[in-house]
């Protein structure tokens, strides 16, 4: 049992370091090509826009309750930040 738990908690460790480790050599190619830095911006603007066609429909189906209808400033702002920051990326003439 103690050895499932330390082999457990040291594939975790892995996994979130190797996450980070991919997260920080993203950070720094996002710090040099404007390119990936824009395409990035615009992923994540998808993201929380899917998010928000998912929930309307959920709603409009009865799936979920019109009061999750609240929340959806909360995306939609999000969407509006990625895209303004996506739009002020200054890409360089090819």
């Amino acid at each position: 049992m103690l050895i499932s738990v330390v082999v457990g908690v040291g594939a975790t460790s892995a996994l979130l370091g190797w996450m980070m480790f991919r997260f920080a050599k993203s950070m720094d190619r996002m710090e040099r090509d404007p390119k990936y830095r824009r395409r990035k911006l615009l992923y994540g603007a998808c993201i929380y826009g899917f998010g928000m066609v998912l929930g309307v429909s959920q709603v409009l189906s009865g799936a979920a309750s019109p009061a999750a209808l609240l929340l959806l400033p909360i995306p939609l702002v999000f969407v509006w930040i990625f895209l303004r920051a996506a739009k002020r990326v200054k890409l360089p003439p090819d």
